[in-house]
């Protein structure tokens, strides 16, 4: 079944959608190309047929590599109490409000880094 699926998508893909309006003298739709890429994208982003074919033990494996690497990478930052607050913040509040604290308060601790220096 997810075979069949499978080639059906790759089938989508190479041919194109058969019903679509031709340009003048032209044996192939104008769009082919854009639709051909689309069809593609749709076969590898957008199915959960191609999501059920990777086990859900891979994918936490693989976010557990991932984990571990970025934790041991994250002890040789120059700046661990902004490394540690980036972190917390993205666990409890979301990625995008870490990535902007993170950015504003690297910010000022730099000018205030700078303006310690000067005086």
């Amino acid at each position: 079944m997810i075979a069949a699926a499978i080639q059906k998508k790759k089938n989508l893909y190479i041919t194109g959608h058969h019903n679509e309006s031709r340009s003048a003298g032209s044996t192939t739709p104008a769009h082919l190309p854009q639709q051909r890429s689309d069809n593609m994208a749709k076969a590898l982003f957008a199915s959960a047929d191609i999501l059920t074919l990777i086990s859900v033990g891979f994918f936490g494996a693989l976010l557990l590599f991932v984990a571990l690497e970025m934790g041991r990478h994250s002890v040789k930052t120059a700046s661990l109490p902004l490394t540690i607050l980036v972190g917390v913040i993205a666990l409890l509040v979301s990625m995008t409000a870490a990535f902007v604290i993170g950015i504003v308060v690297a910010f000022v601790m730099q000018r205030v880094g700078a303006s310690r220096k000067d005086s």
